[in-house]
């Protein structure tokens, strides 16, 4: 719940911008208004895989290929064990995962230096985080995960 009026106004402002613009910043402030319905105009012809932020695409599936032809897939997603499986095709190893709630509070940090990488939930809260895949300093996938257990 948001308490002081100057950051729920700007809150609100943030989530009436155009998310394929400002990224998931814009979808964690739709997340503080769950009773708002919020519809930019932007959003009115969205791309055969989904949102797009900047260089990369967001959608429901499990896999997608960056501009560098690298393929991730995260799975199970839901993810109803103690871990969860992060596979990247052509990983050259300088890859990290980042996970966040949906107050935008980091929660894990974890590198990728495999094909394939097993990453333990065991203390995280059930419910809805959001990740991102990152290489040096570029995002190269965000999209969500939900931990039932």
């Amino acid at each position: 719940m948001v308490c002081n009026k100057a950051l729920y106004d700007d809150l609100y402002e943030l989530a009436q911008e155009c998310p394929y613009e400002k990224g998931v910043p814009v979808l964690w402030a739709r997340a503080a208004f769950p009773d708002s319905l919020f519809f930019n105009a932007c959003e009115s012809e969205p791309d055969s895989a989904g949102a797009r932020f900047g260089n990369f695409s967001v959608d429901d599936s499990v896999s997608v290929k960056d501009e560098n032809n690298t393929e991730i897939s995260v799975y199970p997603n839901p993810v109803s064990s103690e871990s969860f499986t992060v596979e990247i095709k052509n990983n050259l190893g300088s890859l990290h995962f980042e996970l966040y709630d949906l107050f935008g509070r980091r929660q894990a940090i974890v590198l990728l230096p495999q094909i394939i990488n097993s990453i333990g939930v065991p203390s995280f809260a059930k419910g809805l985080y959001l990740y991102k895949i990152i290489d040096g300093k570029e995002i190269i996938k965000q999209a969500r995960i939900i931990f039932l257990k």
